[in-house]
């Protein structure tokens, strides 16, 4: 009996000690779920601050910008606690010296039994950080539904590359955006600022674009086709910045900062048309005029019920060419769409008035009846070169084809058109939208010696730049573009030749370069693996993909300067 009594009187301090151990662990885990731990620098007066981020149980991310290589921050936990990194302890006002550690993992713990933590220490590229702060219920609003915008108040500091302030502003409004790329998980984002600022050199202005690159896993396919443009000398081509983004002092990867579209000062710079509206009817007026639905001459127009036009109607007009299916989703938006169904939105004036509209329908469909007609010409007997600047249309196909575009006629084709007394041309531009080219799209064409795919991708009605190939002087036009502009940058692009001094564009080794550390973080915070509408051989990681693409555009450079004659598959 007594050796019974003693077998469960061992068994019940067992029991007790077991209990005891799993309380312990269960308030560790408690303790550790609501532990907060975050790293911050004083820049010029103003705090950046970076949280460490969990990535599995036990094991935590601290990302640290490259801009603030050398600098070490200053500690801030929100319990009652001290930090015991890498044995040393550490209390909140104390600086820690992490930037030691970057590349490196680090035995962390807590005062009061949260456990022991595994804290991976990466550290960026030096190029610019941007840290965006909104409450956390407005961060839920605009990533849950497209076209929410934050309804508290919200802030934004940028640092230059090297860790110096360049801008620190109120937002005005914060947003994700995109067609297909906001339902991605790195969501692409446009935000404005109270006041004008000059972010990265690229001129002042309020409204940013933050391009997520999440179907680039090279991350730079639009930077270097922007350069490309801007290299070729392609007017108004939004310039860009990679930077490393925070959102509430959380991580959220490498995106590319770029000048948004719109006519501005800096941006695309043609007779501000919105600004004459608004002043002949009253800002509120303006903003509360309902889009109507017309016939006119045939052609099916939208405009807004304004009392008031400004007297010269031909410009400055921003025009976007869109797939039919785009363009009836947009039903608040003033546009055209011709007997041949082809779409254009006019996104700038946002709201146009009946006398406009009109005569962007006049323009639109001259221009459009006498590219499809066999030799140029519109009932009217003007020719097709008439209505536009041939330079930059040809420039557009050439770079276009040269990269295999793949949104080439589904979205994010733009056109412009100043006022008839400044230059009565309408120009193609300016440009955007590249992620999905150079051989990256599953159903798009991978073969970089595929020739005339501008041409073949489509030979509906509405497909404008097809129906221009089928012109001689548009030919020849595009395939002078390549030779003598186009190859040579490609040529700096590929290492071949030295920049020019002041040149927009370098080696594709330098883009790299530029990015290989913050891509490291990028992917260590986002899956590389390739995602829906990305071709799997494009490459699954950050050096593979690179490889690819220089590979591509490699053989794609030589391949057209060897075989490429513009329009020749012609059906």
């Amino acid at each position: 009996m007594k050796g019974k009594h003693r077998m469960k009187k061992q068994l019940r301090l067992m029991t007790a000690v077991l209990i005891a151990l799993l309380l312990v662990m269960i308030t560790g885990i408690a303790l550790a779920a609501n532990l907060e731990v975050s790293f911050t620098w004083t820049v010029e007066g103003h705090e950046f601050s970076v949280r460490l981020d969990k990535k599995q149980r036990g094991e935590y991310v601290l990302y640290l910008p490259g801009a603030l290589s050398g600098q070490d921050p200053v500690l801030t936990i929100n319990q009652n606690k001290d930090m015991i990194w890498d044995g040393t302890t550490y209390q909140t006002g104390m600086t820690v010296p992490v930037s030691r550690y970057a590349g490196q993992k680090v035995p962390v713990s807590f005062t009061g039994g949260t456990g022991k933590w595994t804290v991976q220490v990466m550290q960026g590229s030096a190029i610019p950080v941007l840290q965006i702060n909104v409450t956390d219920n407005d961060l839920k609003r605009v990533t849950v539904k497209r076209d929410r915008d934050i309804t508290e108040p919200a802030d934004m500091l940028m640092l230059t590359e090297d860790g110096r302030l360049n801008a620190a502003e109120s937002l005005t409004s914060f947003r994700a955006r995109g067609n297909s790329t906001f339902f991605a998980q790195k969501k692409p984002f446009t935000f404005k600022m109270e006041n004008k600022a000059d972010l990265g050199g690229m001129g002042k202005n309020k409204k940013w674009i933050l391009l997520a690159n999440w179907y680039d896993v090279s991350l730079i396919r639009n930077q270097i086709t922007f350069d490309l443009y801007r290299q070729v000398g392609m007017p108004y081509t939004p310039d860009c910045r990679q930077v490393e983004l925070y959102l509430n002092r959380n991580y959220n990867g490498t995106y590319l900062l770029t000048e948004k579209i719109q006519i501005k000062k800096h941006r695309l710079e043609i007779t501000n048309l919105e600004e004459e509206y608004e002043q002949l009817n009253g800002k509120e007026a303006y903003d509360n005029a309902v889009c109507k639905y017309v016939k006119y001459n045939g052609v099916n127009i939208r405009w807004y019920n304004l009392a008031q036009e400004p007297e010269d109607i031909t410009g400055g007009y921003l025009l976007e060419l869109e797939k039919p299916l785009y363009y009836s989703e947009k039903k608040d938006h003033a546009g055209v769409k011709t007997e041949t169904n082809m779409c254009v939105t006019i996104k700038e004036p946002t709201h146009v008035g009946q006398r406009g509209a009109e005569y962007i329908s006049d323009l639109i469909s001259g221009f459009h009846n006498a590219a499809i007609s066999p030799d140029g010409y519109n009932a009217d007997g003007k020719y097709y070169a008439d209505y536009i600047d041939m330079h930059s249309f040809a420039l557009k196909a050439a770079i276009d084809e040269f990269c295999i575009n793949y949104d080439v006629r589904a979205a994010s084709q733009f056109m412009y058109k100043e006022r008839d007394s400044i230059d009565p041309l309408l120009y193609a531009g300016p440009a955007w939208d590249y992620d999905w080219s150079y051989g990256n799209h599953t159903n798009g064409v991978k073969d970089p010696k595929a020739m005339d795919y501008v041409y073949q991708r489509s030979s509906v009605y509405w497909f404008l730049t097809h129906w221009l190939l089928t012109h001689e002087d548009f030919q020849q036009a595009t395939r002078k573009a390549y030779e003598e502009e186009i190859f040579p940058a490609a040529e700096i692009l590929l290492g071949r030749k030295e920049a020019p001094e002041g040149s927009a564009l370098k080696s594709l080794d330098e883009y790299k370069a530029d990015i290989a550390d913050s891509a490291a973080m990028n992917y260590t915070r986002w899956s590389a693996k390739p995602v829906p509408d990305v071709y799997e051989g494009s490459g699954a990681n950050f050096d593979d993909s690179f490889a690819y693409l220089k590979n591509w555009i490699n053989i794609r450079t030589d391949a057209l300067l060897e075989g490429w004659t513009p329009g020749q598959n012609k059906k």
